[in-house]
């Protein structure tokens, strides 16, 4: 709860670093950083992902988050890639639950997650940076790198 005669909080949200396999390192979380007009007695909500799981040969969960935030992704089968890194945000409402679309339409801070990494690429694949207004492309030292998603569409 935003304390009496603050208007005004200074925000920074990191997303979770991505998974890794093997040499294939997983990309870090996108950071946003700003300033945020609030009301004194006004209620924030602070989500925190967790990291991707790091790549096994079954395929994992990720992490369990902290505060709601989303959980990291899965790892994939069979020399597949690490899961991804789950994003954290400031949200104004949870209305609904943490899930629901006016909880989601009420973020005011987004830190992307970053990409898991991949060994199926000799020596590696490393997963892409969180970011915005796109995250950055991955690494591949045999194939072309991977691309990062925008915020309206996923990567490669």
């Amino acid at each position: 709860m935003v304390p009496a005669g603050v208007t005004s909080v200074d925000v920074t949200v990191n997303g979770a670093q991505g998974g890794s396999n093997g040499s294939g390192l997983g990309g870090n979380g996108g950071r946003v950083q700003g300033s945020l007009s609030v009301s004194p007695g006004q209620q924030l909500f602070v989500f925190v992902g967790s990291q991707g799981a790091n790549y096994v040969s079954t395929g994992a969960a990720g992490g369990s988050s902290f505060g709601g935030g989303e959980d990291g992704g899965v790892g994939g089968p069979s020399n597949g890639g690490a899961g991804g890194g789950a994003a954290s945000d400031v949200r104004t409402s949870i209305t609904g639950g943490a899930t629901s679309f006016a909880s989601l339409s009420s973020r005011v801070f987004v830190g992307g997650g970053g990409g898991g990494g991949n060994w199926s690429c000799s020596p590696r694949l490393n997963g892409g940076v969180g970011g915005f207004p796109a995250g950055g492309n991955g690494l591949a030292s045999c194939s072309t790198p991977p691309t990062g998603g925008s915020q309206v569409a996923g990567g490669t």
